[in-house]
């Protein structure tokens, strides 16, 4: 919310409030195997990250959402 409210746009973004715009993404830590059986033993969420950040990579995108609409899933691809 700190960057909506800074450009005055709080009403609009900054969180998942009903009625607010929203693009974002479904994310599947345990995408592949070897990231399942390292994020068997963390429990923090910036090992989380690290996680994503070094190992990460398309596949672990489940769903896409813009506009708050699902335009994409894994299972389903784009609509």
């Amino acid at each position: 919310m700190g960057g909506a409210r800074a450009l005055s746009l709080d009403s609009k973004i900054g969180n998942f409030e009903k009625g607010k715009e929203a693009d974002f993404i479904v994310i599947d830590t345990c995408a592949t195997e070897l990231m399942k059986r390292r994020s068997s033993s963390i429990k923090k969420i910036d090992d989380i990250l690290f996680l994503l950040m070094t190992m990460g990579g398309e596949e672990n995108i489940t769903t896409t959402y813009i506009m708050g609409k699902k335009l994409y899933s894994r299972k389903g691809g784009i609509k």
